[in-house]
């Protein structure tokens, strides 16, 4: 299967025009037919209206707006082109470009004032902003890229503004479209209803398989700002003509607010210039009541204070840009002291070690001594247990972790935390949760001997009788053959799907890393345990535990005390038996912990977790519990629901690549 990325999409839709190999007059024939039929269309429909204007009456008009109404037509148009110059600053977070912020201010506001004023907008904007970005290392495509996502995201706000708007208001369409109002409400309350499930979607399921593909809808939190943005573009914009107008004769607000939408819509789609003549036909035939010469009138003033001064501005900041700029030969970024491997090699956690899945990113500090593991994940990136690297380090690489998070607008959040990770992340500003208990054990001090260890002892001597034998195998020397055939019974008997993120799956070239214990029964491998070793060796961990049919009762029982012992003699000080999750044997401290207790209760006998506790409990561990921190700003549920789906679906959100 193949991602297919929306914005993407988008981005080669734009740009496959330029991208054939195909004669000017034939790439752009489809694009020059509609802006002429639509210009056709236009003229004929006000030829008549407008040789029959009183040109004089509209000079009139125009002088008679209020000097108050023009100074707030300008101030609805600054506000409406500074939300227009956020778009960018939104999508290149949401793209995780490495783009300074005031160059995305400019970038977006020249783009947009260009754009709007001389038409084919897509194209102007893409190239203006390619002048500002490629400043920064990025190329025409990058730039036409950003340009797709500001303009679906506009599109969309388009639709759901107009479709509210007809749906709740009483803007009457029936005249204009020939369409019933019954029809018109019914057209609206089903594109209203997709746009309400997009949102939905974005925020529950943002990657969907559709005919074995998998599509990635654009993330929640930028599809909120976006679309807050668009609002704040459009009311504004469709204000500032609304306020030009007389105000005995002009509509009511919510009535021209469709239409604006509408003719802004028409005026896009076509390139129109400022959309010339769009405008006029919208609102002549919206409101055939208002006369004309008010009409025109105030969209000569509009043009003026909402195009013109913009595009006068526009062409300053270009030039400025285009004069003062100089072009950095190279986008450096900080020298990393230390590789991943290295930093693995000061890790406390032996959890670190799933890196070696291939299916998660390192997060390194600006100084390079310290790394986060960590999946982006829908509308989440989810840091995976405790940093690695040197300890002094970690504050900071918490806090830019965070901060990198925020600045691509997805919610930052840790999983897996031990105590002292957790109240590192605390102090960098986030609220903390038990999700679940590690069953940790001191090989030190570890013995099958007495009361306490009765159930254990019995079950290791059960092998044994039945003639099982353990053995250390190194890692890079296991016999990936009898294992996979394990793997395969074990799979077959579980009849679950493979999980992945916070837990190993099984893979050759994972295993390989690692050394084992297997466990014979005459010969024939039975089962294999799996070890990881922190990068300082004081902590060893179990990673994958299988049996195949028909092992003896006991086997995991007798690896698990083998792995415990062979830790104990290189000089482990802590063996975990990894943990059981929703369980928390201390009182819940947040709403999010007693949702995890009423978990615990609802689902642990029906998904083996109390099975998996009392098995754990068998070798006698410390309990220890293990955290989820999220910002204050945050919302739990966002980061269980992305953890779900990460453990669950371990290909979930990741590009095809393996």
């Amino acid at each position: 299967m193949s991602e297919v990325s929306i914005g993407r999409w988008l981005t080669n839709a734009q740009w496959s025009l330029t991208a054939r190999r195909l004669p000017n007059f034939v790439r752009f024939l489809p694009r020059g037919l509609l802006l002429a039929a639509i210009a056709a269309f236009i003229y004929t429909a006000l030829a008549e209206d407008l040789r029959e204007l009183d040109w004089n009456a509209v000079r009139l008009a125009v002088e008679a707006v209020p000097s108050s109404y023009v100074l707030a037509a300008l101030a609805l148009t600054a506000m409406s082109y500074l939300a227009m110059a956020r778009y960018d600053v939104v999508a290149v977070r949401t793209l995780a470009l490495k783009i300074p912020e005031p160059t995305t201010w400019r970038a977006g506001f020249v783009a947009t004032s260009l754009g709007q004023t001389m038409g084919f907008g897509v194209i102007i904007g893409s190239a203006v902003r390619w002048r500002f970005y490629r400043h920064e290392g990025y190329s025409a495509a990058t730039a036409g890229m950003i340009t797709a996502v500001v303009s679906a995201a506009f599109f969309f706000t388009l639709l759901m503004v107009t479709s509210a708007s007809l749906l709740f208001g009483g803007t009457d369409f029936t005249e204009m479209t020939g369409l019933t109002d019954t029809n018109i409400k019914f057209l609206c309350a089903g594109v209203f209803s997709v746009g309400l499930l997009v949102f939905a979607l974005s925020y529950l399921q943002p990657t969907l398989r559709i005919a074995g593909r998998r599509v990635a809808l654009p993330r929640f939190q930028p599809l909120v700002r976006l679309t807050v943005l668009a609002l704040l573009d459009v009311i504004p914009a469709a204000a500032a003509l609304w306020i030009l107008l007389p105000a005995d004769v002009s509509p009511d607000f919510w009535h021209l607010l469709p239409i604006y939408a509408v003719a802004l819509a028409l005026a896009l789609i076509s390139n129109t210039p400022g959309g010339l003549g769009v405008l006029e036909f919208a609102c002549l035939v919206a409101w055939p009541d208002v006369p004309a010469e008010n009409i025109i009138a105030a969209l000569i003033l509009y043009r003026v204070i909402f195009y013109g001064i913009p595009f006068v501005f526009g062409l300053a900041f270009l030039a400025d840009h285009e004069t003062s700029v100089s072009v950095r030969p190279d986008r450096l970024r900080a020298t990393r002291q230390m590789t991943v491997i290295d930093l693995l090699a000061e890790s406390v956690r032996a959890d670190a070690n799933l890196y070696h899945q291939g299916d998660k990113q390192v997060f390194r500090s600006t100084c390079g001594t310290a790394a986060i593991l960590y999946r982006d994940s829908g509308n989440a990136r989810v840091a995976l247990s405790d940093p690695f690297g040197e300890a002094a380090a970690w504050p900071r690489v918490i806090q830019e972790f965070l901060h990198g998070a925020r600045s691509e607008m997805r919610m930052p959040a840790a999983y897996k935390l031990s105590a002292g990770a957790a109240q590192k992340f605390r102090r960098a500003g986030c609220r903390i949760h038990v999700t679940g208990q590690e069953a940790v054990v001191d090989p030190g001090t570890f013995s099958l001997d007495g009361s306490r260890m009765r159930e254990l002892r019995r079950k290791v001597r059960q092998a044994e009788k039945a003639g099982v034998t353990v053995e250390f195998c190194p890692a890079g020397g296991a016999p990936f053959d009898e294992l996979s055939h394990i793997n395969a019974m074990w799979q077959a008997a579980k009849q679950a799907p493979v999980k992945g993120f916070s837990l190993g799956r099984f893979a050759p070239d994972y295993i390989e890393n690692f050394p084992l214990v297997i466990a014979r029964d005459e010969g024939r491998v039975i089962g294999f345990l799996s070890l990881w070793q922190s990068g300082d060796g004081k902590e060893w961990s179990i990673d994958l535990m299988q049996t195949g049919r028909g092992a003896p009762s006991g086997t995991m029982q007798q690896m698990i005390v083998f792995a415990i012992n062979h830790a104990k003699e290189h000089g482990a000080y802590r063996f975990s038996l990894c943990s059981v999750q929703f369980a928390n044997n201390q009182p819940p401290n947040s709403l999010a912990e007693r949702i995890i207790a009423i978990c615990w209760r609802q689902l642990s006998d029906r998904n083996g977790l109390k099975g998996l506790w009392r098995f754990k409990e068998m070798f006698r561990p410390e309990w220890e519990p293990l955290h989820l921190a999220v910002p204050h700003s945050g919302v739990p549920v966002t980061a269980a629901l992305e953890i779900y789906r990460l453990v669950n679906d371990p290909a979930y959100d990741l590009p095809n690549t393996r």
